[in-house]
């Protein structure tokens, strides 16, 4: 009887690690695979001399692309499990002169249903987003982006104005050849910049970090906090300040660094100390980097 116990343990225990171990994609799909009945709402919005967009929804995905036209063109989608459930869900369009505003709304907060939006609006529009759960791409932007999410995946591509991303919960971030800088925070997920050339402030609860910059301005900083490893590329000529510092792992740069001056034993202590702290100088310092992880190793490698 004892065996059968065990037995029944170690597959509850799999169960569960199994059951938490599903990405939040598969999450997402199967979800709003369920739903059967959909309705296309398709618009054409003016846009108001101050271009700015916000969108408020609360499930279903996110695409903004941009197009040479001076007006937003708005397709979206709702999907429902039951079809009489379509006409309770709304899309409200509000336009004063400096904004559009776009919302979904429910008329029972407890109904299922999601609304997938897909706009074309002009590249020079500041984008502010909110939701609570959604796949989200942007692309082509040379205003702001901001967005904040519950859960879901955000992907940038080729945002020019500054950016700030907040996923409370679960989700990753991508963002490509960003213009300007950037902060970016999730609480379980992981976070990817590529080619930055502006300051970064990024931070993951429970997740890794990658980054890459090219071009690193004197007076710009890069900050990155995680739990897992954190990896950052940076160009040979770079002058900067860095302090790194994991807790559990171990730092490696493959750059040449100028270790700043302190007083120390020469014992195994120090040693674990020296591989897991840095405080020095790349080239002749300017910028500021700081790193920190929880659980990590941190790598500072050449850009490619």
């Amino acid at each position: 009887m004892g065996k059968y116990r065990f037995l029944i343990t170690i597959l509850s225990v799999l169960f569960i690690s199994n059951t938490f171990s599903f990405s939040f994609k598969s999450l997402y799909s199967s979800i709003f695979t369920r739903e059967k009945y959909d309705k296309v709402i398709q618009k054409e919005i003016p846009v108001p001399k101050q271009q700015k967009l916000i969108l408020e929804s609360k499930y279903g995905p996110i695409t903004i692309q941009t197009w040479q036209q001076p007006k937003i063109l708005l397709k979206a989608i709702k999907r429902t499990t039951q079809e009489e459930f379509l006409p309770k869900i709304s899309i409200d369009i509000k336009s004063s002169n400096d904004r559009v505003a776009i919302k979904t709304i429910y008329k029972d907060e407890t109904q299922n249903g999601s609304v997938e939006y897909q706009l074309l609006v002009p590249s020079t529009m500041n984008v502010a987003l909110k939701t609570n759960t959604s796949q989200i791409k942007i692309e082509h932007i040379t205003g702001s982006v901001s967005v904040y999410a519950e859960n879901g995946d955000t992907n940038l591509h080729a945002i020019q104005g500054p950016i700030d991303v907040e996923i409370a919960q679960n989700g990753s971030i991508v963002i490509e050849q960003p213009g300007s800088s950037i902060k970016a925070s999730t609480h379980y997920g992981t976070i990817d910049i590529h080619d930055a050339k502006k300051s970064i402030f990024a931070s993951t609860d429970s997740g890794k970090i990658r980054a890459s910059s090219k071009f690193v301005p004197s007076s710009s900083t890069i900050k990155l906090d995680a739990t897992g490893p954190i990896t950052l590329q940076l160009p040979t000529n770079i002058n900067s300040n860095l302090q790194a510092e994991t807790e559990q792992g171990s730092i490696i740069c493959d750059h040449y660094l100028t270790i700043k001056p302190f007083i120390t034993q020469l014992n195994s202590k120090a040693w674990t100390q020296f591989k897991r702290s840095i405080n020095g100088m790349l080239g002749t310092g300017q910028s500021q980097i700081c790193l920190h992880t929880i659980s990590g190793n941190i790598k500072i490698m050449k850009t490619t």
